[in-house]
């Protein structure tokens, strides 16, 4: 994402340092950027095209294949066998941006039955603070009535 702008200059993008640069110009692929984003932004389209890319680059697809992940799902469910959906987002977020407001996974990932587990897995340092993922307990009721509604 270095090439993007996303980062501070002069540190190793390991850090993850954000470049504090107006957040409208790392909005994700989606409504939010077509709406807010910015337009003819060089560093802003930079940003985009990594975004999509990233989606087929040899780290994140090892990513998604680690035996860890896999292995708590397993443990997690209590399912000896599991089927991993080619369906995956790798969302990024930066200070003062616009988060995904509340939604439940189904929505997004209507590919899969109603038993569908989604992983949230974070990529590098995240804050207690304001970095994790909010889960409503015994929201899957509410989804099933979603559900059953829309269709």
């Amino acid at each position: 994402m270095a090439p993007s702008g996303l980062l501070k200059d002069g540190l190793n993008p390991v850090q993850g340092i954000f470049s504090e640069k107006d957040s409208r110009k790392f909005l994700p692929p989606g409504n939010l950027r077509r709406l807010f984003g910015l337009k003819d932004d060089e560093e802003s389209e930079k940003y985009h095209d990594l975004m999509i890319s990233a989606h087929e680059a040899a780290f994140y697809l090892d990513l998604c294949e680690i035996e860890e992940l896999r292995a708590f799902i397993r443990r997690f469910t209590e399912w000896e066998e599991i089927t991993m959906l080619q369906r995956t987002m790798l969302p990024a977020f930066v200070p003062d941006s616009e988060l995904t407001p509340v939604h439940f996974d189904q929505m997004y990932l209507r590919a899969g039955p109603p038993t569908s587990l989604t992983a949230w897995v974070p990529i590098g340092d995240v804050s207690l603070e304001g970095g994790g993922l909010m889960y409503l307990e015994k929201s899957t009721d509410i989804g099933r009535m979603t559900e059953e509604e829309f269709s």
